[in-house]
């Protein structure tokens, strides 16, 4: 049995009211501990770094990559423009 918590009397577990005094019963939320579903979210899985770390590299290495390929294709266009300057002189 349920108790009313503003005049003690028992009331049926599925009442929306109290009989005796008329408080009104609204349904029972269980409480949510808020802190711990924020750390729950905020804290990645182990697959969940993992796969961040990797990312990370490639992004990171991409860059690299990219900007050695750009160094690359300049000095190859200078010794091409050296080569038919020379060459047609």
């Amino acid at each position: 049995m349920k108790v009313c918590p503003k005049c003690g009397q028992e009331v049926n577990p599925e009442a929306l009211m109290c009989d005796n005094c008329g408080e009104q019963f609204g349904p029972e939320v269980e409480a949510i501990d808020t802190e711990k579903i924020m750390h729950e979210q905020a804290s990645p899985t182990p697959e969940e770094e993992m796969l961040g770390d990797s990312i990370e590299n490639s992004v990171k290495g991409g860059v690299k990559h990219n900007l050695t390929n750009t160094i690359l294709l300049i000095v190859g266009l200078v010794i091409v423009a050296l080569a038919v300057y020379f060459l047609n002189k």
